[in-house]
C-alpha cells in the first residue's frame, strides 16, 4: 500500500509541475485538471479562488457542451472555448475521466497549442503514473 501511495504522490506531483510550467508560461493565468464529475484533480487558482466551483463547473460546461452536441446527432466536442474581453478559457477532455482547462489572455488557437502540447505530457504522467 505504501507503494502505492508513493505511486500516486508522485503523479500528482509531476502534475502540478506541468501546470505550474503552464501557469508560468506567458498569458496562462489558470490552469487545473478536474474529473469528468467535477473533482478537482490538480488545480492552480489565483489566491482566493474556489477549487471546487471551477472544477464542478468547468465539468458542467463540458458536459452540457456533450450533451447539446450529441442531442443534435453530432459527435461530442473535443474543446469547449469561453471568450470574454478579459480572457479566453479552454476546456478539454485528457481521458474519459479528466479534463484539462486553461484560461489566459492567449487567443483561442494560443490555449488550443499549449493545451494539445500538455496533454500529451498529462497523458504520459496518468499512464505511467511517475514520469513528467
Amino acid at each position: 500500500m505504501v507503494q502505492v501511495e508513493r505511486e500516486i504522490m508522485a503523479a500528482v506531483d509531476s502534475l502540478k509541475t506541468i501546470l505550474d510550467g503552464l501557469s508560468s508560461n506567458d498569458g496562462i493565468s489558470v490552469a487545473g485538471i478536474v474529473s469528468r464529475n467535477g473533482v478537482p484533480i490538480v488545480c492552480n487558482l489565483p489566491a482566493g479562488s474556489q477549487v471546487d466551483t471551477f472544477s464542478t463547473l468547468s465539468a458542467t460546461i463540458m458536459g452540457a457542451g456533450e450533451v447539446i452536441f450529441t442531442g443534435m446527432g453530432k459527435e461530442k466536442p473535443n474543446t469547449i472555448f469561453l471568450s470574454s474581453p478579459n480572457g479566453n478559457m479552454l476546456c478539454t477532455p485528457i481521458s474519459q475521466k479528466s479534463l484539462l482547462i486553461i484560461v489566459g489572455e492567449k487567443d483561442l488557437q494560443g490555449l488550443l497549442s499549449v493545451a494539445e502540447n500538455a496533454k500529451a505530457t498529462i497523458k504520459e504522467v496518468l499512464s505511467n503514473g511517475q514520469k513528467a
